[in-house]
């Protein structure tokens, strides 16, 4: 027999079922026992298994699937990552607009009623200069039957229906980055009793009211501004500050009492046109209250300047010129803010010491913050009926 395809006998199949290596004697015997020579093999499968090449486009083609793999994962958790931050800014921002939304609609217009609003500084680089301002704000609102309930029970009164109460709002500088505010708010029913948060002695010399009156609210406020309507002002077209009639208000006082202290900042100064007081307090035809929050998740990713700067210099070279605002846009460096002019590479042109802050020397290392602004605008009633509380 010369080759296996040609053998007709029927125990030549046979070897099929038993390979060559398992007959005892080995290959001669098998090749024996089925009529073969030395020289014959038996067909068999092609040979299995991959060849250098093949494992190493296979092992290629692994690691590009992997990496794109990754990528898209890593895409689709950093667009849900900056969600969420952009979700708890508005959030938060929100929340807090509503609640001084609520405040200033309820405003008491009545003889009793009050309005402050004044602008305190801070040293907040305990250099002996006060060079963070704050806003505060103090009212005499009307409070519903509910509320007024609530805080009754918490201060162990027992009252029957609406009442009056004071509302004291105030940014303070945070105790462990000071570079940033903490907002409080906090009420109390006057039920017939005299003022507490408008009293002069509330507000300490340093600009903090007296301790455990107020309750925190959040961190991370970079920016708070109220601006107030006179009747003189115009406002359909944009709210300008300054000192002409048709500008809008920094301050405000209610009975023209010369409350704000505009020693502390200028913007405490009385705004124009305000028309005499008789008998009831002037409260403004519109409150625009603008906010900017940043995320704690958003500060530690913010940019830092790499080369100091001077008081005077307007060229800032920053670590990642991505991670500042654009062309416009303000950013808070230290005490300080400014507004962005243009950017070219990690080189950034400046206007310095805007929003009411000075100018001043900034080391290498410093931190750039900035935040998108949420801006609520309140029509404040200016009649109440009279309750004779």
């Amino acid at each position: 027999m010369d080759d296996l395809s040609s053998c007709s006998q029927v125990g030549c199949a046979d070897w099929y079922l038993e390979p060559p290596a398992l007959v005892a004697g080995g290959p001669h015997k098998f090749a024996a026992r089925y009529g073969l020579t030395t020289t014959q093999r038996p067909h068999s499968l092609p040979a299995s298994g991959l060849t250098l090449l093949e494992l190493v486009v296979a092992v290629g083609l692994f690691a590009l699937l992997s990496l794109a793999i990754f990528q898209l994962l890593d895409g689709t958790l950093t667009a849900w990552r900056k969600s969420e931050v952009r979700r708890n800014q508005m959030e938060t921002c929100t929340a807090v607009l509503e609640l001084i939304t609520k405040d200033l609609m309820s405003l008491e217009a009545g003889a009793r009623g009050d309005l402050l609003i004044e602008w305190e500084t801070f040293d907040t680089e305990a250099d002996g200069s006060r060079n963070t301002i704050w806003p505060r704000l103090r009212m005499v609102r009307q409070a519903s039957a509910a509320d007024a309930a609530r805080l009754a029970a918490v201060a162990g009164m027992q009252i029957d229906g609406p009442d009056l109460t004071e509302v004291c709002w105030a940014v303070l500088p945070t105790a462990d980055d000071r570079s940033v505010g903490t907002l409080w708010r906090g009420e109390r029913l006057i039920h017939g009793g005299g003022n507490e948060f408008l009293d002069g002695s509330f507000i300490g010399r340093d600009g903090y009211p007296v301790g455990g009156k107020l309750d925190e609210l959040t961190g991370g406020v970079l920016w708070f501004q109220p601006l107030m309507a006179t009747q003189t002002s115009v406002v359909h077209d944009g709210w300008t500050m300054g000192h002409a009639l048709e500008d809008v208000a920094t301050s405000w006082d209610a009975w023209k009492g010369e409350r704000p202290d505009d020693t502390r900042h200028e913007w405490n100064e009385a705004p124009a046109g305000m028309p005499k007081v008789d008998g009831r307090p002037l409260l403004p035809r519109r409150v625009r209250v603008a906010i900017e929050y940043e995320d704690p998740a958003q500060r530690r990713r913010r940019t830092r300047l790499s080369v100091g700067v001077g008081a005077t210099d307007i060229a800032l070279s920053v670590d990642n010129e991505t991670r500042v605002p654009a062309s416009g846009g303000f950013m808070l460096l230290d005490a300080e803010w400014m507004r962005v002019k243009s950017k070219s590479g990690r080189r950034v042109i400046v206007e310095r010491g805007v929003r009411g802050s000075a100018p001043a020397a900034h080391d290498a290392g410093a931190r750039i913050s900035y935040a998108a602004q949420t801006v609520r605008e309140v029509l404040v009633p200016t009649y109440r009926e009279d309750w004779k509380l």
